[in-house]
Formats: structure tokens, C-alpha cells, sequence
């Protein structure tokens, strides 16, 4: 039973009976307004003690305060500081020594009943940093459910190029922006805000939450944007059927933090459901203990385990991804299991770096413990142009003693060189850079290296041999990456004679002979030639002798 009036300006009774008690409360309580409650005596008790016992909603310890005695009543006042935007749990306790008579009767301390409190206007406490996304959600009741009205009074009427709104559509795998996905706002959903200035939004006439009983979010298969419908925050493995789908995301304005444990009112994350069918989360007004706000860490590694954070850094827009995880786990297998964290939707300007296994990306890809090795195709996107991208390598657990690890870049075909737990990607005009992890032994990366060289490679021009020549000479050189390569043949005044190579060619050594002809065929004259090698990233000349 809710306490509570529906009067929007002059203050009305309503009275509730209950145990043969009647309670009489003038309007809504104000947040951060003290108020009184009048209480009738019970019929057929002569009461020595007489209190009423309260809390926010959703906390778990009471105060207590004696009624006092009326002519007809009893008369109390609830504090200020206990009237928030929580609402109010609460129960009355009559004795007379012998006696006992409580409101509501049956387990009172854990069924209070509820008294809802009205928010003329309150700034959330999450903070919006400009031109950065952040999710929102909104966890009361409000008078006017609607986005335009929560936010245009702050940022004006709705332009994309000062503030923006977007939801996913679980059905559609996409973003929708606002109004095309609708203007009323839901309870325990979410949506992703964006402003040009760090100005943040203020939210009026609402009211708080019922805590009497769960709130329900219904997730759809797939990614689901989900917020607290309770202004407190509450732990995310109390959440009846939350064992049914994969741990919150939580975004922080760089990237995600996977397995939250708790859930902040005003906050948005995503929550992906394995389920073929839409299942309710039921969400228990109680508000969390004190526990680290993800559940992640890996302190509970076993010794055959390991883990190897991968953080992304784009040097240039200073992107991040820090939240990519790969390893070996009990319990892992190829494709999803219970460790792996799928990939959740990008949110635009951002870096990402994510497994790719099956064509489905993930955060976090695990696999089995072997004792030879495991790899990991991984994918790295920029929406901003970098010059280079650092990936650090951050150890829970150590590798076992004859695993060695490698990063190859799969569209240059070359290595990346691992120093100091840092490999660095050089970045160019691709959109998409693919690049492969493995960690095991010698001989379990030379199986899975892709005939990719395992040592680093520097583009290299020799002397041509012989030298001084005739009829032919050899030209070696050496690439440091796969690329597009000319060698071309001049004379001494600098005119072009022939050119021997125009062509993507692998990383690695490379050789082409010149038999001292022109680009028709025709033999040269004895003199002085220079042979130059050109690919985008190396240019180098050098002399040789022709001696007919």
C-alpha cells in the first residue's frame, strides 16, 4: 500500500486503514521537506509505546521516532534529511507491554509499506564531458515520461549538431536516433547522449519509485541499453534471471568495463542476452553493499590459467580501448562460452580493438588450457586517422616458462615487434587493420604464423653482384612488410632504362636479375647505371657498372 497523494497544488487527506489504525497525510512530501504523518490509535489497545520506524528506500537500516500523543491522535514528524528522491519505507509499532499491533501486520520489516516523494527538480550526478558520449537513464516516475521534455528545457529543441540522441535496436542490430525510436521514456532503459558543451541536464516533477516490490526490465535477444529504475544503486548478481545473460558494460567515456557489479541510478550500460526469446529481469529494490564496482580482476586465476589485457592508444586522437582480454581458461572452448565478452555496438569517434572469431566480435575470447599454445585473430578500427596505435600487454598470471608470444600484422604480412609488453601497429589509409596474437611454443607458432617471418624485418637494398658486370647481375632487397614495390634501372644522365619489378610483393628477401637491357629489349652500352627500390614507406639508389 502506497502512502501517497495524487493532489497537484492544494493539499488533500488520504487516509489509510490498516490493523485497525488510521493514518492521515496532508499532499506529497517534498523532497528535502520535512513533513508530518498523523496517526489514529488503535481501537481496543491502550498504547505505552507508540513509534514509527523509517528508512530511504532500498536501505537496510531503520530509524526510529516516537509518535506523539495527540488529543484524538497520535502526531509525527519525518526529518528532512530521510525525504530524497528514494522515497520512504516505513511501519508503525503500537504496545501496551502484553499487546502488539503493527502497520502493515504481517512481517513489517521486511514489507513495509511506502510513501512516494515528489522531485521538483534535481541535477543527476552523472557527469557529461563535451562532444564525448555518455549514457543515461532516468530512475523516476515522471510526470511527463518524455525526452523532449526531460531535455529540450536545457538543450534546446532537438538539433544533432549541439546534442544528440541515440538507442540500439536489439531487432535491427543498429542505432536509431531520436525521435525515430519514440519520445516516451521507459523505465530501466537507456539511451546514449551527446552535447557540443558540458552543460548538464536537470530533470522536474517527478516522483520516486515504489520499492514495495521488484521492477522489471525486459530484455529483447541481443544488446539491450538498460538503467536502475531505482534511485540507489543495486547489485547487479541480486537481479533475479541476471545469471541468464552476460554481466553489464559499462561505458566510461574512453571505453567499456565489462562484468559491473553495480548498477548507479542516472547510469546506462548494455547487457547482451544470449536468450532466443525476451526474458525479465526483475530488479530487487535493495541497495548494494559496499563491493568493487566491477567484479572482473582475475585474482582468482589458476596456476594453468592466464590472462593478457590488451589496451589500445591511438597516439595521434588519443582513442582508447583498453578493455580487450584473451586467454586461457577452464572451461573456455572455440566460439562463446561463459567467459567470453561479446563485442558490444560501437558508439561513433572511437577506437576499437576486438577478437574476431566465427565473424562475431568479442571483448574478451578465451580459450581452452593446452600445453602447446593459442591464437587470436584480432581486428583494430579507428573512426578518427592515426599515425600509429600502441597496444599495451598488461599479464594476469604468468605464461607458462617455454611460451613465447607474437603479434603479426596479417595485412602486411610482416611481425610486430613486442618490446617492453608494447607493440606498436603502424596505421595508414586502412580502415579496418587486421592482426593476429599468439602465445605458445616455437613450434606452435611456426604452425599458425601464416608463413609470415617471426624475426623483424627492415626494408633493405644491396649491392648488386656481381659488380662491376656482364652480361647479368642480381639485385637483392629486402621488405619490411608486405607492399607495392618498382625497381627501376637509370643512366648517368638520369633518363630511364627499364624498370624490373611494379608489384605487391610479401615481406621478406627478394631478388631480380637485369641483363643489362633496355625496356624494348635492347642491349645498353658499358657506363655507369643506378638501380632505385620504391615502396611507400622506403626509398633507396645505388650504383652499378656495366662492362661490355
Amino acid at each position: 500500500m502506497v502512502v501517497a497523494s495524487d493532489a497537484s497544488s492544494s493539499p488533500d487527506s488520504i487516509f489509510l486503514t490498516g490493523n485497525n489504525s488510521i493514518i492521515e497525510l496532508n499532499t506529497i512530501p517534498q523532497v528535502n521537506q520535512a513533513f508530518d504523518i498523523t496517526i489514529e490509535a488503535p481501537q481496543n489497545l491502550t498504547p505505552t509505546t507508540a513509534r514509527i520506524f523509517f528508512r530511504q528506500g532500498g536501505n537496510s537500516a531503520w530509524q526510529m521516532a516516537d509518535l506523539e500523543t495527540g488529543p484524538t491522535d497520535y502526531i509525527v514528524t519525518i526529518p528532512s534529511y530521510a525525504v530524497t528522491v528514494r522515497g520512504i519505507e516505513y511501519f508503525i509499532r503500537f504496545s501496551d507491554g502484553i499487546t502488539e499491533i503493527t502497520y502493515p501486520e504481517i512481517n513489517p520489516m521486511e514489507n513495509p509499506d511506502f510513501i512516494k516523494t515528489r522531485v521538483s527538480s534535481i541535477n543527476p550526478d552523472s557527469a557529461l564531458t563535451s562532444e564525448k558520449y555518455k549514457m543515461i537513464s532516468f530512475p523516476l516516475n515522471l510526470n511527463e515520461p518524455y525526452l523532449d521534455t526531460a531535455l529540450e528545457d536545457d538543450y534546446g529543441v532537438y538539433d544533432n549538431t549541439l546534442w544528440r540522441l541515440l538507442k540500439w535496436n536489439p531487432i535491427d542490430d543498429l542505432y536509431e536516433e531520436y525521435p525515430d525510436f519514440g519520445n516516451e521514456i521507459s523505465s530501466g532503459e537507456a539511451y546514449w547522449l551527446i552535447t557540443r558543451d558540458a552543460e548538464r541536464f536537470d530533470v522536474e516533477d517527478g516522483y520516486s519509485v515504489p520499492t514495495y516490490g521488484p521492477a522489471t526490465i525486459t530484455l529483447q535477444p541481443g544488446w539491450n541499453q538498460i538503467g536502475n529504475p531505482f534511485a540507489f544503486t543495486v547489485n547487479w548478481y541480486n537481479i533475479t534471471n541476471s545469471s541468464m545473460v552476460n554481466p553489464p558494460y559499462y561505458w566510461n567515456g574512453d571505453s567499456y568495463e565489462y562484468d559491473v557489479a553495480l548498477i548507479a541510478p542516472w547510469e546506462g550500460y548494455f547487457v547482451y542476452s544470449p536468450q532466443p526469446a525476451d526474458i525479465d529481469l526483475l530488479v530487487l529494490p535493495v541497495e548494494a553493499a559496499f563491493l568493487k564496482k566491477t567484479a572482473s580482476g582475475f585474482s582468482d586465476l589458476l596456476n594453468d590459467e592466464f590472462v593478457i589485457q590488451l589496451k589500445a592508444k591511438g597516439t595521434k586522437s588519443g582513442l582508447k580501448d583498453e578493455q580487450n582480454f584473451v586467454g586461457m581458461r577452464t572451461f573456455s572452448g572455440d566460439g562463446f562460452d561463459v567467459h567470453d565478452y561479446p563485442e558490444a555496438p560501437a558508439i561513433i569517434n572511437n577506437l576499437n580493438l576486438s577478437v574476431l572469431e566465427n565473424d562475431t566480435l568479442y571483448a574478451g575470447n578465451f580459450k581452452s588450457i593446452s600445453s602447446e599454445g593459442a591464437c587470436w585473430n584480432l581486428q583494430l578500427t579507428s573512426s578518427k586517422k592515426e599515425s600509429e596505435v600502441i597496444i599495451d600487454l598488461q599479464f594476469f598470471n604468468e605464461l607458462p616458462e617455454s611460451f613465447k608470444i607474437y603479434f603479426l600484422d596479417l595485412d602486411y604480412k610482416c611481425m610486430i615487434l613486442v618490446k617492453g609488453n608494447k607493440a606498436i601497429v603502424d596505421w595508414d589509409d586502412l580502415n579496418v587493420r587486421n592482426l593476429k596474437l599468439i602465445v605458445g611454443k616455437e613450434s606452435y607458432v611456426n604452425r599458425h604464423s601464416e608463413n609470415i617471418p617471426l624475426i623483424p624485418v627492415k626494408f633493405t637494398l644491396s649491392q648488386n653482384y656481381p659488380n662491376p658486370f656482364n652480361p647479368e647481375t642480381t639485385i637483392r632487397y629486402t621488405l619490411a612488410k608486405q607492399c607495392q614495390v618498382k625497381i627501376e634501372i637509370y643512366n648517368i644522365l638520369g633518363q630511364k632504362i627499364n624498370i624490373l619489378v611494379n608489384k605487391e610483393q610479401s615481406t621478406g628477401n627478394h631478388f631480380i636479375s637485369w641483363s643489362g637491357k633496355n625496356r624494348t629489349g635492347h642491349k645498353v652500352g658499358s657506363g655507369v647505371y643506378f638501380y632505385r627500390v620504391m615502396t611507400d614507406d622506403f626509398t633507396a639508389v645505388r650504383k652499378m657498372i656495366l662492362l661490355r
